[in-house]
């Protein structure tokens, strides 16, 4: 994603809601509420959203602008150009937003104002499209693709990239949402296994079907928010396993429950700190993870799979907010510790998104000339 898609055009309106100035709804510091995207591109907002903290339950709205004035009488015929992904919360926490936009076909510049409100605050976030690709033309009609999501991702070992490798090609829908993942296993003795799966939205639920087997789905349901409260695997008239979901008031994950297993997740200033598993013969485990302090995690999904129970959700983005910062170590506190001891590294571009990031191991000696390497490209 380019920085110069985007520039401040209006400040934001802050209204007071009690005596000592508390608001209803906080921004995270340092929030553009203003943006500009050319007339083919179709995320209003940079791909890490807009995040703000609420008090109790809010909703968004847009609106048309013309001339600087907003109409309200327009709201439908902005509404059929922009949408706002999640429009609305039930309850307290942090939350983040997204706003997609329609190709702009009309060879005119065109501007709409989405208004965020809880209680008495409200949040004016501006958008303006231009009639114009970068260019200088009017886009045709056509598949598009929000900018800076991931789009693919090579993991592989350095030593021997030819095997034992994994390459996943992500697609989204105009909303930003995972609509196919196509992904090619290399096994160490050169066979590979190929899948897609495709994803179908329904309210509140989503079926996640393969190609290579069509009686298999997973169907996830969804709370308000838009993450998955229940997931069920299996097939039709058969059911093999039901996980649970569970999140605290900011919306991150906090357990994870199957049959005979669960999860607890322990998070801290926004960052996943410690996952704690326990199943029913009584084995437990401990991770740790430590952060960069000076990485902010612009990513739409966890690349390094932590929360990795049923991936394909995780890789959609329906297992609540993520860490705020890359995870710097992650450390298992037993002997037989199914997590991987060992540290991150990263490259990321000029807009601080990852294109390269490798795990090594923390054993016996200092260095690991091997490390687990992904490297990561994203939808422009």
């Amino acid at each position: 994603m380019k920085k110069s898609f985007f520039v401040l055009l209006v400040a934001v309106l802050f209204v007071a809601c009690s005596n000592d100035d508390k608001q209803d709804l906080e921004l995270a510091p340092g929030t553009s509420l203003s943006y500009t995207a050319y007339a083919d591109e179709t995320s209003g907002t940079p791909a890490s959203g807009i995040s703000f903290t609420t008090v109790g339950p809010w909703r968004a709205t847009v609106s048309e602008l013309q001339s600087d004035e907003l109409q309200v009488s327009s709201v439908m015929r902005a509404g059929e150009w922009v949408t706002v992904s999640p429009d609305h919360g039930d309850v307290a926490g942090d939350y983040v937003i997204r706003i997609f936009l329609d190709k702009n076909l009309t060879g005119k510049d065109r501007k709409a104002v989405v208004t965020v409100e809880c209680g008495e605050t409200k949040i004016l976030i501006t958008v303006e499209q231009k009639a114009l690709t970068e260019s200088g033309e009017i886009p045709e009609e056509g598949e598009t693709s929000v900018a800076g999501l991931i789009s693919e991702m090579f993991y592989y070992f350095p030593q021997n990239v030819d095997v034992e490798n994994q390459r996943i090609e992500l697609t989204y829908d105009k909303q930003g949402r995972l609509k196919t993942w196509k992904e090619k296993n290399t096994d160490y003795d050169g066979s590979v296994y190929i899948e897609t799966l495709t994803y179908e939205y329904g309210d509140n639920v989503v079926y996640i079907s393969s190609d290579r087997d069509e009686d298999y789905f997973i169907t996830a349901y969804l709370n308000d928010v838009g993450y998955v409260v229940r997931a069920e695997e299996g097939r039709p008239g058969n059911i093999q396993e039901v996980t649970t979901y569970a999140y605290d008031s900011e919306n991150h994950l906090i357990r994870t429950e199957q049959k005979y297993e669960w999860e607890e997740y322990i998070w801290t200033d926004g960052n996943l700190v410690e996952i704690r598993y326990g199943n029913s013969q009584g084995e437990s485990d401990i991770a740790v993870y430590t952060y960069y302090d000076n990485l902010v995690n612009k990513e739409n999904f966890d690349f390094s799979e932590r929360t990795s129970w049923l991936e394909e959700l995780v890789y959609a983005g329906l297992t609540g907010v993520q860490s705020r910062n890359l995870v710097h170590t992650e450390i298992g506190n037993s002997e037989s510790a199914w997590k991987d001891n060992g540290s991150w590294k990263y490259e990321t571009d000029a807009d601080g998104y990852v294109t390269k990031a490798s795990f090594s191991r923390l054993g016996e000696t200092a260095v690991d000339n091997n490390p687990r390497t992904v490297e990561i490209k994203h939808s422009k």
